[in-house]
């Protein structure tokens, strides 16, 4: 029995110190890197038994930690990722606040981290907030306090992205933007279950602005030409916006809305987030139509993604869209609902597209296909469907496509990846993708990679399956005097995904030059 021990255990033990260490950062957690460090003393020199990534949510776990970097000073610098999330009222943080506080002392090196209502709701807690300087990462839940504004100054300027939960306290979208406008790393915002108000002191500016305007000669106004006073009370509204709103998130470039209700029109959207280019909603709507001219929205986003959002309570963006993501956990989404929500994405430029949704049909290829007809990427993804049900239809599709003898123009194509749930036979899959890499390539003349990939994950409607998110399987399709398809490596396919979801039209029409592939 020790001699089979020694022998599994052998071809670790002879592996350099530094890559055991590479291995051991591919371990889900710290207790797999802990038993991995138990394993033999070599590993334990190689892989030290230290925390990285610590949730504290009981008073023992506090005080286990406050002891552990007590006794093992080095081990602040491996502390990485905290959460602390452990009182139910504010008397709970008042007495454990010196423990939290020598280890917020400690953790200089932390890069994420997460608070909850009470924790942060401690004026204490919230200003030792600027030790952390190297900090990148803060997840809050505000509820219990008044505003972020009131630790707008003592958030640390490293920080590169913030998540804010369950603010619908009276905080205004002014406020907001007045507080994070300070942070000039910060390029990620994810708001979720928040509701911002309109201010009170902007609303009584925007009176008094308004009472100027009708007096007197005001009123005259009202009999000789109601046309004057429309043009009046529209340019009031846009000196409150420029008032109310003049400062933005500049450095802003991605933002994740959940369940939190937008701006209500483009233009004070716009001014909030001017260099946006990532737009993720979940069961939210875009704002509403101001009817401005699309001038003052010159606005573009390389990717929206709608999540269980309504369409037909939405008016279409005024934005260039080049990738959209349309995502539904609805058992009751069908073509007529997929085309409301490729409206949204302006398919008629739409250069990438992420279709999430329980089943595919016949007719949702054909709104794509007649909708989006510059698509060069299309990922499909069927979390109800099988993928050899998936497949068998899409093989057909495309083997109708080819057959016909009309000239119709299809979407130029060039990465195709479809994926779906694992029930089926092995050897009818085998059959099947032989079908469907025939007739993808001869239906589309410009596809080059496809991809497949299966998983047992019931419901996977909001997870993204790219890269390691399932088992994916590449195939190269060389176009020239002789079509050659060949399975490639899976890295290889992720990194032409990766340059497709970053890419506009031009970028998407250059991919030979910009993005060769391996021989």
């Amino acid at each position: 029995m020790s001699s089979t021990t020694l022998s599994f255990q052998s071809p670790l033990r002879m592996l350099p110190d530094d890559a055991v260490l590479e291995i051991a950062r591919f371990l889900p957690s710290d207790a797999d890197r802990l038993r991995l460090a138990l394993t033999a003393k070599s590993l334990c020199a190689a892989v030290p038994p230290r925390p990285t990534d610590v949730s504290l949510k009981t008073k023992t776990r506090i005080a286990s930690l406050c002891q552990a970097l007590r006794r093992h000073p080095s081990f602040s610098n491996c502390l990485l990722v905290l959460e602390v999330h452990f009182a139910t009222k504010q008397a709970d943080v008042k007495a454990a606040l010196p423990l939290i506080r020598d280890i917020f002392t400690k953790a200089r090196s932390l890069r994420r981290l997460t608070l909850g209502p009470q924790e942060y709701a401690s004026p204490e807690l919230r200003f030792l907030l600027r030790n952390f300087s190297s900090l990148t990462h803060l997840a809050i839940n505000e509820s219990k306090c008044s505003s972020l504004a009131t630790a707008s100054a003592n958030l640390p300027h490293s920080l590169q992205s913030i998540h804010l939960s369950s603010c619908s306290n009276g905080t205004t979208w002014h406020a907001l933007v007045k507080s994070l406008s300070v942070l000039p790393s910060l390029t990620a915002l994810t708001l979720e279950d928040c509701s911002f108000e309109v201010d009170a002191d902007d609303s009584a500016d925007e009176d008094e602005d308004n009472s100027e305007g009708t007096g007197e000669s005001g009123e005259e106004g009202d009999h000789d030409n109601n046309q004057d006073n429309v043009d009046t009370h529209e340019q009031q509204r846009q000196l409150h916006l420029e008032k109310t709103l003049g400062r933005s998130l500049s450095h802003l470039h991605t933002l994740h809305a959940i369940l939190t209700p937008l701006p209500d029109s483009y233009l004070a959207f716009s001014k909030i987030f001017p260099q946006l280019d990532t737009l993720e909603l979940v069961e939210c709507a875009l704002p509403a139509d101001d009817n401005e001219d699309e001038a003052d929205h010159d606005q573009s986003l390389k990717q929206l993604t709608l999540i269980d959002c309504d369409a037909t309570a939405c008016a279409p963006p005024p934005w260039t869209i080049h990738n959209g993501s349309i995502a539904s956990s609805s058992m009751l989404y069908d073509s007529d609902t997929l085309l409301d929500d490729l409206c949204l994405c302006q398919p008629e430029v739409l250069t990438g597209l992420v279709l999430r949704i329980p089943v595919f049909m016949e007719e949702m290829w054909t709104n794509l296909t007649e909708n989006a007809s510059k698509l060069h990427r299309l990922e499909l993804e069927t979390y109800e469907m099988d993928l050899l049900s998936t497949i068998t239809l899409l093989a057909s599709i495309f083997e109708e496509q080819t057959d016909q003898e009309d000239d119709e123009e299809q979407p130029p194509i060039i990465m195709l990846s479809v994926a779906g749930s694992r029930y089926y036979s092995s050897s009818d899959l085998e059959e099947q993708l032989t079908g469907l890499l025939k007739h993808a390539s001869n239906a589309f003349p410009e596809l080059q990679y496809i991809a497949v990939a299966s998983t047992t994950i019931k419901m996977f409607p909001f997870k993204d399956l790219s890269g390691e998110g399932a088992p994916w399987r590449w195939w190269r399709i060389p176009r020239g005097d002789r079509t050659d398809i060949r399975e490639i490596p899976a890295w290889e396919g992720e990194r032409v995904r990766r340059y497709f979801r970053e890419a506009d039209r031009a970028q998407a029409e250059n991919f030979n030059g910009a993005c060769k592939p391996t021989p």
